[in-house]
């Protein structure tokens, strides 16, 4: 049985619709410290319980016009499911845009991956990239996180 403290900070990170073998278990347990890095620097004391799906482009795809109407892929969705203090939510990421993002910007795929997956949670955290001036602000928190998860 799981005690209280351990419920109140869960990450689960698993593949889907993707090959599992190009998702290394290093990449895993990184997601896993991306989301519990992020939560502990800007969480604000939340509680959390957070699934990341790393999955394909095409998923991607469908989840966009289902939920967004949009019928393009896009690198990353996040749907939280509750408010307060305690947040539960599904990140879905996709790796075929890590990947072209990675060689675009010059980074590895696992620094786009953590980058990718930060920028979800922080939409978690009450971060907003509709503005050029919150644009700004997220992707530098984004950085800084991504920075300390190098060290």
């Amino acid at each position: 049985m799981n005690s209280p403290k351990n419920l109140k900070k869960s990450v689960r990170v698993s593949p889907f619709d993707i090959n599992e073998a190009a998702l290394p278990e290093e990449i895993i347990e990184d997601a896993r410290e991306a989301v519990h890095l992020a939560f502990e620097r800007e969480g604000r004391g939340k509680s959390f319980q957070v699934s990341v799906i790393i999955t394909s482009d095409r998923e991607m795809a469908a989840l966009n016009k289902k939920y967004l109407d949009k019928s393009q892929p896009t690198d990353v969705l996040s749907f939280p499911y509750s408010e307060g203090k305690m947040v539960s939510a599904d990140v879905y990421v996709s790796a075929d845009r890590a990947r072209i993002f990675a060689k675009d910007y010059g980074h590895t795929f696992r620094e786009e991956l953590l980058f990718i997956i930060l920028h979800g949670v922080l939409h978690l955290l009450g971060y907003n990239d509709s503005a050029d001036g919150e644009r700004e602000k997220m992707w530098r928190k984004q950085e800084e996180l991504l920075g300390e998860l190098k060290r």
